[in-house]
C-alpha cells in the first residue's frame, strides 16, 4: 500500500482528483484536511497521530485546544468521510482509485 503514495503513486492521484473536483472545492476545510491526512500517511506518520495534533495542525485549532471539550476534530473527520462517499457516488463514480478513511483511524486508504 505504501508504494501507491510514492510521488506519482496511485494514492496521490486519486487525493489530486479529490482535491480538484467541484464538489470539495467548495470545502477549503476539507481540502485541506484531506492533504493533511495524505502527507501523513504518506511520511509513515497518520497511525501514530492523536486528534489533538490534527486539530492544531490541520484544522488550525490554537495550542488550548482540548479534544475532549472541542469535538471539531471529530466532526470534520466524519464530515470528510461522508463527502468523501458523496464524491464517489456522483462525480467521482467513474474514478479507479478511491480514497477511503476508515473509522477509528487516520491513516488514509487507496
Amino acid at each position: 500500500m505504501l508504494d501507491s503514495w510514492q510521488p506519482n503513486g496511485n494514492a496521490w492521484k486519486a487525493v489530486e482528483s479529490v482535491v480538484n473536483s467541484d464538489m470539495f472545492r467548495a470545502s477549503p476545510a476539507l481540502r485541506r484536511l484531506l492533504e493533511y491526512l495524505s502527507e501523513k500517511t504518506a511520511a509513515g506518520e497518520a497511525e501514530s497521530l492523536k486528534e489533538f495534533t490534527l486539530g492544531v495542525e490541520a484544522l488550525q485549532r490554537s495550542e488550548s485546544y482540548d479534544p475532549q471539550v472541542d469535538p471539531s476534530g471529530r466532526v470534520q473527520i466524519r464530515r470528510l468521510r461522508k463527502k468523501l462517499e458523496k464524491y464517489y457516488e456522483a462525480e467521482g463514480a467513474a474514478e479507479p482509485f478511491r480514497v477511503r478513511l476508515p473509522k477509528r483511524q487516520f491513516a488514509l486508504e487507496v
